[in-house]
């Protein structure tokens, strides 16, 4: 069978690793809802440039490899804001599993399962944050 325009390639660039989310769901939004915004804006020439590999998208969306480290910053961001006022009491972002293709679509996964809970095109990123789509 021959794949259609919204079937992924067989040779689609992924890439897998942990992406923090929101500990708290905003009223609007994704849920979970990313906890950074993507570094690309489109029209703009002082930002990255717009990714073209799942690699570049990770870097893109604030992705990365190691679980431990991230949870620990997450936490550590937390107990700053409370130090500077800003909450009252820690919440820190929930960092999930995620696999991310050379589109920009971010599939997310909770614990060890095998199909993900959530799937964003990288268009329902940019416009959760408000952004216009690079597509």
């Amino acid at each position: 069978m021959a794949p259609t325009d919204s079937s992924p390639s067989p040779a689609q660039d992924t890439w897998d690793g942990f992406m923090a989310f929101l500990g708290e769901d905003p009223l609007v939004g994704l849920r979970p809802h990313p906890a950074s915004s993507p570094q690309h804006y489109p029209n703009n020439p002082h930002t990255a440039p717009l990714p073209t590999t799942a690699a570049a998208w990770a870097e893109n969306y604030n992705a990365g490899r190691n679980r431990v480290e991230m949870e620990r910053e997450a936490t550590d961001d937390a107990l700053l804001m409370v130090e500077e006022g800003l909450e009252d009491e820690p919440n820190p972002d929930v960092v999930f599993r995620v696999r991310i293709d050379s589109q920009g679509t971010v599939s997310v996964f909770d614990g060890n399962g095998e199909e993900p809970f959530a799937i964003y095109t990288a268009r329902a990123i940019y416009d959760a944050f408000g952004m216009p789509s690079p597509f």
